[in-house]
């Protein structure tokens, strides 16, 4: 009885190497976007703080003109990083989804394959179950007629 052999083991291999790779890929776009985020986060706090202050300091007079042209320029040199930051999150976003899509379909590939593979390991089982009990009948023929004629 020879042994089960996949016909396709080797696209089975590679396939299991595309979707770990692609798993990878994933965690890493996945570490990308969530550093972009939190720095995008911290941008936008820092000027809503600046915002606040500068109000707070308006409301109460305590600006004086040089420090009222640093902060205006401060403020606005923050609002474009933030606008910065914001671009380059939605493009960390986007790779992140491509990557991630990427790696839904080599799951998908990898798990029609190893579905594949189980159908043809039971098809294996079967076809062997079946010779193996062809092989048991006809011994069982060949004692029954040596059985009849050992009594002749």
């Amino acid at each position: 009885m020879k042994k089960f052999s996949f016909r396709l083991q080797r696209l089975l291999d590679l396939a299991k190497g595309q979707e770990e790779l692609a798993r990878t890929e994933t965690a890493r776009s996945l570490g990308r976007l969530r550093l972009a985020e939190s720095a995008f986060h911290e941008a936008k706090e820092s000027v809503e703080t600046a915002n606040q202050d500068i109000s707070q300091s308006f409301s109460h007079g305590s600006i004086d003109p040089n420090n009222f042209e640093f902060l205006y320029r401060w403020l606005a040199n923050a609002e474009l990083k933030q606008a910065e930051l914001e671009e380059k999150l939605a493009k960390e976003e986007q790779a992140y989804e491509k990557v991630r899509e990427m790696m839904i379909r080599r799951r998908k590939e990898l798990l029609s394959l190893e579905k594949a593979q189980e159908k043809a390991w039971e098809r294996w089982q079967d076809e062997n179950s079946r010779k193996e009990q062809e092989s048991m009948e006809e011994i069982a023929s060949f004692r029954h007629l040596a059985k009849k004629r050992n009594e002749k």
